[in-house]
């Protein structure tokens, strides 16, 4: 007997699919907001600095031919003065056909020749007190328009050109279109040192300006503006006086 033993040997074969898994990694974000924190130091906890900044001070304008002048305050000189007169020299023209010319000869003569000394026999000096040299100079007695005798600057230090030349319409124009400071410096310089009826001139001309000064019109010809234009009249800057009658107000260069 045979026995026929078959084995069967089953090989199971296992196969392991392996399925990739995709690990999605999520990585946090942050977010960081950076505050900028300024502590101002107070006046009691310490200096402070302060610096210029490169265009402080630049306009694109240019600075005014008296920048370099010295004013000073006077009671007697009727308010502020230039008490450096040689730095007015490049404020008015040299040349003689200028309009202007006129101021610059009168500089010239009170730069060279002083101002007249008015002191009187009580030792009393009308005048600014800050020019030199004081000159004694030819002295008149005139009478006055008040009914008393007035003693006068006769010959002074301003020359006869200079004279002529102050008594001319368009000289005083420009003369009383200056700021006040200035207008003011050169009516005291031909006070002090030019002859009376050249002072007079401009004396007789602001008072006859002057609201109390004008003569009495029909108030029916004229309305209150044009009335206006006839007197002297105080404007805020930059117009500081204004004297309608004659075209001339405060002349400034900007």
């Amino acid at each position: 007997t045979s026995t026929n033993t078959t084995t069967t040997t089953t090989t199971t074969t296992m196969t392991t699919t392996t399925t990739p898994t995709t690990t999605t990694t999520t990585t946090p974000t942050t977010t960081t907001t950076t505050t900028k924190t300024t502590t101002t130091t107070s006046a009691g906890s310490g200096p402070a600095e302060l610096k210029n900044d490169e265009m402080c001070g630049i306009t694109g304008g240019q600075a005014e031919c008296y920048f370099d002048c010295d004013i000073t305050s006077s009671v007697q000189g009727s308010g502020q003065l230039i008490k450096d007169l040689t730095c007015l020299q490049d404020c008015f023209s040299s040349q003689e056909s200028v309009t202007d010319y006129c101021i610059t000869s009168l500089l010239n003569d009170v730069i060279s020749k002083g101002v007249c000394n008015l002191t009187d026999e009580f030792g009393y000096n009308p005048g600014p007190g800050i020019y030199k040299p004081l000159v004694a100079c030819g002295m008149a007695i005139v009478a006055s328009p008040w009914g008393f005798n007035q003693t006068v600057v006769d010959q002074g230090t301003c020359s006869k050109k200079t004279e002529n030349l102050l008594l001319k319409k368009k000289c005083r124009k420009e003369i009383m279109e200056e700021q006040g400071f200035i207008q003011n410096t050169l009516l005291q310089l031909i006070q002090n040192s030019c002859n009376h009826n050249v002072s007079e001139y401009y004396v007789d001309f602001m008072q006859g300006n002057l609201p109390s000064g004008r003569k009495k019109r029909d108030a029916e010809s004229l309305n209150s503006e044009e009335a206006q234009l006839h007197s002297r009249v105080k404007r805020l800057a930059p117009a500081q006086v204004i004297y309608g009658s004659d075209g001339i107000r405060t002349k400034l260069e900007f």
